[in-house]
């Protein structure tokens, strides 16, 4: 069941998302998200009383209205049954659903682009990472290969 981040999911989120990413940096970004107020909205996937999945989008400050997709993680040994696909999925269709026209990713496009990210249509964006990670989402047309700068959260800085 993907349902809302809880304050109560915490510490089982940051273990996962520490676990996942082998290190600190994504566990403190999103709490750091949090404290800002800088998440758009985050998902836990529950099974069996444990979060065993979770997602988290923060809102960019430009352009206006985008969102980053911050952290998506699933326990190694629950990976490649879909889960993570399901949060991504589920994520998404929730931007939609919300009016958002796009949404980035700092990540590799063999694992995002399934999903509709790709790094062509982020090619005109100026960003402070590196370009070749960067990838775009266009929920509506006309901001693939929107010219401008992207910017994101201060927790970022970090990166």
């Amino acid at each position: 069941m993907i349902r809302n981040f809880e304050c109560s999911d915490r510490d089982q989120v940051a273990t996962l998302i520490g676990r996942a990413y082998g290190r600190s940096y994504e566990p403190w970004l999103i709490r750091a998200l949090r404290e800002n107020g800088d998440v758009a909205a985050e998902f836990v996937l529950e099974q069996d009383g444990a979060v065993v999945g979770c997602i988290c989008f923060a809102a960019h400050p430009a352009p206006v209205g985008w969102w980053s997709l911050c952290a998506v993680a699933v326990p190694a040994a629950l990976q490649g049954n879909g889960r993570g696909s399901a949060l991504v999925r589920y994520g998404l269709e929730f931007a939609r659903s919300r009016g958002v026209p796009a949404i980035t990713v700092l990540g590799p496009s063999g694992f995002y682009c399934r999903f509709g990210f790709t790094r062509a249509a982020a090619r005109n964006l100026t960003t402070p990472f590196s370009d070749e990670n960067t990838l775009l989402y266009p929920i509506q047309p006309d901001t693939a290969e929107t010219i401008g700068e992207l910017r994101y959260p201060p927790a970022f800085s970090r990166l």
